[in-house]
């Protein structure tokens, strides 16, 4: 038995270690820290483009900012983007017992209030896409694009069907064009 409760603590402490390696940031790109409704929240800013639209970008239940690396790249000349990290997930704090349904929406749109930004374009993926659903409702000022995922049973496609509808940067990029008119 003694065995088996080192190997455990071994294996333990080894994904602990290899989890606790941040994952890389381009370059050209920052992160920093905001503190919005009561936390600490961290974001990563791809490279600084002052005078273009604001976005702001919301990822899933298991992500982090990151996860928006390949679309930011695409769309980092036109856009000045932000992505952040939800509560509880990446370098943000962690939730608290007093938090209520409400908690994300509120920490998103503190994060806009905090940095200044006048009416920015939010996107979300998943949790971050209800969480940008409810700012739309609550915040109907706002433009809010959304990103949302569907689970591969239910996209039962082949892959001329499934190549069609991906959506390619171009069209993300039209379609963001259309929220800043």
């Amino acid at each position: 038995m003694m065995i088996f409760q080192r190997v455990v603590l071994l294996l333990t402490l080894a994904g602990a270690a290899v989890a606790a390696v941040p994952p890389g940031i381009p370059d050209g790109w920052s992160d920093g820290y905001v503190y919005a409704n009561g936390i600490r929240i961290h974001y990563y800013h791809a490279v600084p483009a002052p005078g273009k639209p604001a976005i702001v970008m919301a990822h899933g239940a298991t992500d982090i900012g990151l996860c928006w690396t390949t679309l930011t790249q695409d769309l980092q000349r036109s856009y000045d983007i932000y992505m952040t990290d939800a509560r509880g997930h990446g370098l943000t704090d962690p939730p608290t017992s007093a938090d209520t349904a409400d908690a994300q929406v509120l920490d998103l749109v503190d994060f806009v209030h905090a940095m200044k930004f006048d009416k920015p374009i939010l996107m979300g993926h998943s949790m971050g896409a209800a969480t940008v659903m409810r700012i739309g409702a609550q915040y109907p000022v706002w433009r809010v694009r959304l990103s949302c995922s569907i689970p591969a049973s239910a996209n039962r496609v082949d892959g001329d069907q499934r190549r069609r509808r991906q959506q390619r940067p171009q069209d993300a990029e039209h379609s963001l064009r259309r929220a800043h008119l």
